[in-house]
């Protein structure tokens, strides 16, 4: 079942998702594909770790909520993850330095923003890619 299936279910049953609810499940969909393209758990894109898999993972789900048109502010995205939106402007500003360059790190953002703008939040058939081993 994709996004818009769950969405239709659930404006059958309880009427029209709040905005808030699908800004949620869009974060919700922005972490799971950052984690998988960085090859880490989900928890560990919400959590205050920072070791540099993880970190990276997070700042690529801000990135992609941030780009996701208008709907989301650096406050927002602090709100969503629990954290400050200082630290959601200096991961945004790393993201976009990155992109700039032809790193390994791209390549974990590009894969990202291809699971996220698939845009089915399910990622079943995706699988991780180890980036981080020397090549």
């Amino acid at each position: 079942m994709n996004e818009a299936e769950i969405i239709t279910r659930v404006e059958k049953s309880f009427g029209p998702p709040s905005l808030q609810s699908v800004l949620e499940l869009r974060a919700r969909h922005a972490a799971k594909s950052a984690a998988i393209a960085a090859n880490v758990p989900l928890s560990s894109v919400y959590s205050k770790r920072r070791h540099y898999a993880p970190v990276l993972a997070r700042h690529t789900a801000w990135w992609l909520l941030y780009n996701d048109g208008d709907l989301y502010s650096k406050s927002e995205i602090a709100r969503l993850f629990k954290g400050h939106h200082s630290a959601v402007i200096h991961g945004l500003r790393r993201i976009e330095t990155e992109l700039e360059l032809d790193s390994r790190d791209r390549r974990v953002i590009d894969r990202a923003k291809a699971l996220y703008d698939a845009g089915d939040g399910r990622h079943d058939d995706a699988t991780p890619v180890n980036t981080f081993d020397e090549e």
